[in-house]
C-alpha cells in the first residue's frame, strides 16, 4: 500500500454483516456485560435519530454507540485509516463503515 505526502493511507481491513439493520460500536470488553437482549432498549428508531448512545449501568456515556446501517441489512466494506504518529509509529486513527 502506497503512505501519501500527509503521512496516512486508507486500507479496507475486511467487511461486516448486518442482519438487524444496525450495528454498534463498542470496546469487546464491553460487550459481554449485555445479558441477553438487554440492549433492546437502545434499538434505533429509523423514523427518528438514527443512532443513540448506550450508558454504561451508573449512567455515564461510553459504553456503546448504536446506529441505523445505512441501506439495511447486507455486507458493509470496513476501511481504517493508518497514520504515522510521532512517538507512536503507525496506528489506526479513523475507521468507516461504507454503507451503501
Amino acid at each position: 500500500m502506497k503512505k501519501t505526502k500527509k503521512n496516512y493511507f486508507w486500507k479496507t481491513i475486511g467487511f461486516v454483516g448486518v442482519d438487524s439493520g444496525t450495528l454498534m460500536v463498542i470496546d469487546p470488553c464491553y460487550a459481554t456485560d449485555f445479558k441477553d437482549k438487554d440492549y433492546d432498549e437502545f434499538v434505533v428508531d429509523k423514523s427518528r435519530d438514527k443512532f443513540t448512545q448506550v450508558p454504561f449501568q451508573h449512567g455515564h456515556v461510553g459504553r456503546a454507540v448504536v446506529f441505523s446501517s445505512g441501506c439495511g441489512d447486507g455486507l458493509y466494506k470496513v476501511k481504517a485509516k493508518f497514520e504515522t504518529l510521532k512517538d507512536w509509529g503507525e496506528r489506526i486513527t479513523e475507521v468507516r463503515i461504507i454503507m451503501k
